[in-house]
């Protein structure tokens, strides 16, 4: 048959070696998914177990309770369809904790990985998936908490990671209780010590700032009994941005909030604006967050050479569940500081709630959020932050956004 075609003429070969070239496109297969990591976090309360994978797949998983002779553990599995890449599977980033014994990983079938995590205990299992910003691989996690009596076999689920989500928080939660305890709030003035800040007009500096507007927060919280108030720092200090988080986890804190000023070359820009935690590919977002994020202070400091995996799975682990509240809190703030100041100051520009990757929000166990209260640049708006008065209605402002969120029927009891 070749011989044939190839006896009609060039025009003929082209077409046969064109369409051949047609079909072997088409037919060539998908790249399969591979496993890249497995990694695990733990809190006092509960273990999550990440899995990266290099693109979408199907799963399944059960969990298993220990055989009568006690040979194998609780154990949970996570079946991966079309990953073969099993028995290569790096669980080397996993670490044994009061839940998890070990992890172990394997090529189940041609076509199937298997993960397995092996317990100590009977945990309540949640299996879902999770994506960050555009280009970051697929994650399947497991959420494990201690439930004692539990472990019973449950029956196999399909899954997918383009489609399951983690279960949706509750959307009306009790009313915090007035008999127990009270509030702690964490409040972050930003920057300090050798880390000034934003610069403005005057020799107008961001630290200064933030720390004197937390103060007036701090003491309107206490004065009127909302809450329990603990500053990151109370002077003029430099406190780096693993420390400010520490601060509150340490503390246990309920809700956290950081307080910054802006600045910009653009002199006309001007406003107020509230950030919860996430990626964000918006280019003036990372240029606010580099700022923030005092990146050349980073390295001096060589906090850049910590495990970013270990706060890449917490930020994970902690924001999945406080993601939504996070934005009611941004939301409050927002609004009541607006609010507050159009009452004295006339119509205040809003920049709106937004989300960006700060580094002193990723990693924080509680409901956070990060507020730009103006520009130091602008001609009207920085004189105005050099003012007490004004600095006082910012703090009213803030006051009034957390007692907000605190009485809204939205928010999980944090009592």
């Amino acid at each position: 048959m070749l011989v044939a075609v190839l006896t009609r003429g060039k025009g003929s070969v082209l077409a046969l070696v064109l369409a051949g070239w047609l079909v072997v496109a088409w037919a060539a297969p998908a790249a399969a998914a591979g496993v890249e990591r497995v990694r695990s976090a733990s809190t006092a309360d509960s273990t999550r177990v990440v899995i990266d994978l290099s693109s979408s797949v199907d799963f399944t998983y059960a969990t298993l309770r220990p055989d009568s002779k006690g040979r194998w553990p609780f154990r949970v599995y996570v079946d991966l369809e079309g990953v073969s890449n099993g028995n290569a599977i790096d669980t080397s980033r996993v670490a044994a904790d009061v839940r998890v014994s070990r992890i172990r990983a394997a090529q189940f079938s041609n076509d199937t990985a298997r993960v397995v995590i092996d317990l100590k205990m009977p945990v309540k299992v949640t299996v879902g998936s999770l994506r960050s910003a555009a280009g970051s691989p697929a994650r399947v996690y497991i959420d494990l908490q201690a439930e004692p009596g539990a472990g019973s076999p449950a029956p196999a689920v399909q899954a997918s990671v383009a489609a399951a989500t983690p279960a949706p928080l509750v959307s009306n939660p009790p009313k915090l209780v007035a008999n127990k305890r009270k509030v702690h709030i964490v409040l972050d003035p930003g920057h300090g010590g050798r880390d000034p800040g934003a610069l403005g007009n005057f020799g107008m500096r961001e630290k200064e700032v933030t720390l004197d507007i937390s103060r007036r927060v701090r003491d309107l919280l206490v004065r009127n009994g909302v809450a329990e108030v603990t500053l990151t720092r109370n002077d003029d200090r430099f406190v780096s941005l693993e420390g400010r988080k520490d601060f509150a986890n340490g503390r246990k804190a309920d809700l956290f909030v950081s307080i910054h000023a802006n600045s910009s070359t653009t002199t006309g820009l001007h406003g107020v604006e509230t950030y919860t935690l996430d990626n964000s590919n918006n280019r003036a977002i990372l240029r606010l967050a580099k700022a923030e994020n005092g990146v050349g202070q980073l390295i001096k400091d060589d906090v850049s050479g910590a495990d970013t995996d270990l706060k890449y799975i917490l930020s994970d682990l902690v924001q999945t569940g406080k993601e939504a509240e996070s934005v009611v809190l941004a939301g409050a703030l927002q609004s009541s500081v607006l609010r507050n100041l159009g009452r004295h100051y006339g119509t205040i520009h809003s920049l709106g709630v937004k989300k960006g990757p700060f580094l002193v929000l990723d990693g924080v166990f509680m409901p956070c959020a990060l507020i730009e209260v103006g520009f130091l640049s602008h001609k009207t708006e920085g004189p105005r932050l050099g003012a007490a008065v004004y600095r006082q209605m910012l703090a009213e402002g803030i006051y009034d956004g957390l007692r907000e969120y605190l009485s809204d029927e939205r928010v999980a009891s944090l009592r």
